[in-house]
């Protein structure tokens, strides 16, 4: 009954045919926070929808390989995308693999008994993050293998040196939120079972299901095949030349057998001028870290100016603290 008597009260303030010119009436009462936070879900399921699209977008461009290829013998070196060596495929399964993660994890729970508090809709889109981390780390240790090794040896190379991070990884982050549920709030401890089982999952299904989806398109760049139109083989990138500009763009891919990575053979491009970097599979933002970024923060004056930041983060650090007010207000809780 108090319940409906403060809903009617509010109906009547929000009501425009009897609102009062030149005043504006704000109000409050038990349940105020509880139908702001449900009215937030609300508005953040569309969102979700957005980020959703805009992360396979986003991880998409990513695993696209580029190379500088010459499509004519006067013609200047143009960034052409390597068909056969990337896995925009792989992008969009690695954001619907921790979409599964995500339903898994919610409906095992709800199966379980347990709760699913508002505060719960955050779990998503941390749970996106972590699965996608753990995509490109696999995505990065496949290209840093050689490209003569068969599919199977690539896996296992490949989920050896990824498997150890996602492992200790994962195990971290669940540990972290299982910590976290010891906490009086049920409302928290509720938000750290469900991101706990998320984060569980989503190590599962990328053991599983990524590690099979790569393996099959594994075998379609071994074979030469496009990475979109995976029924169909590229042609060779090595005779860009003799190809027409749409080719060019569209059906172009390297082969495993021009492939000189992790090797000391020297390729004479002077002869054939075609290809720059021929055996260089790695993507794009693997050679920025490795070739840019490392040698920046690696340099002495880098290093310097590091620690300095870090003396004076740690000196604010310790003066906000010596300031903070500790407390608990319902009203800040979001």
């Amino acid at each position: 009954m108090i319940k409906d008597f403060e809903l009617q009260i509010t109906e009547k303030i929000d009501d425009k045919k009897i609102a009062i010119k030149n005043l504006k009436v704000y109000y409050y009462h038990s349940e105020t926070f509880d139908i702001e936070l449900a009215e937030g879900n609300l508005k953040i399921i569309p969102r979700f929808t957005i980020t959703f699209v805009i992360l396979i977008l986003f991880s998409v461009l990513c695993t696209f390989n580029i190379t500088w290829t010459r499509i004519s013998l006067k013609a200047k070196p143009v960034p052409i995308i390597d068909w056969v060596v990337s896995k925009p495929l792989l992008g969009i399964a690695g954001v619907v693999m921790t979409l599964m993660a995500i339903v898994s994890a919610i409906g095992l729970l709800l199966l379980m008994g347990v709760t699913f508090v508002d505060m719960c809709s955050v779990m998503p889109f941390l749970s996106l993050t972590i699965g996608i981390d753990d995509t490109f780390l696999m995505l990065a240790a496949w290209h840093e293998t050689s490209r003569r090794l068969s599919v199977e040896e690539r896996v296992e190379a490949a989920m050896r040196h990824a498997g150890v991070s996602i492992s200790i990884t994962s195990l971290t982050d669940a540990l972290a939120f299982l910590i976290g549920a010891i906490a009086p709030l049920p409302a928290v401890i509720y938000f750290c079972y469900y991101s706990c089982a998320a984060i569980c999952f989503i190590f599962l299904y990328s053991m599983t299901i990524f590690v099979a989806f790569l393996s099959i398109s594994g075998q379609w760049e071994e074979k030469g095949r496009h990475a979109l139109a995976f029924w169909h083989e590229t042609a060779p990138i090595q005779n860009a030349e003799s190809e027409s500009k749409i080719i060019c763009f569209l059906n172009l891919g390297s082969r495993p057998n021009i492939d000189l990575h992790n090797s000391s053979t020297d390729l004479d491009l002077s002869s054939s001028d075609v290809i720059q970097k021929v055996n260089d599979t790695r993507l794009w933002y693997q050679r920025f870290f490795a070739d840019k970024y490392a040698p920046f923060i690696c340099h002495p004056a880098t290093q310097i100016i590091a620690l300095a930041s870090f003396v004076a983060y740690l000196a604010i650090t310790y003066t906000g603290i010596q300031q903070m007010v500790v407390g608990f207000d319902k009203k800040e809780l979001s």
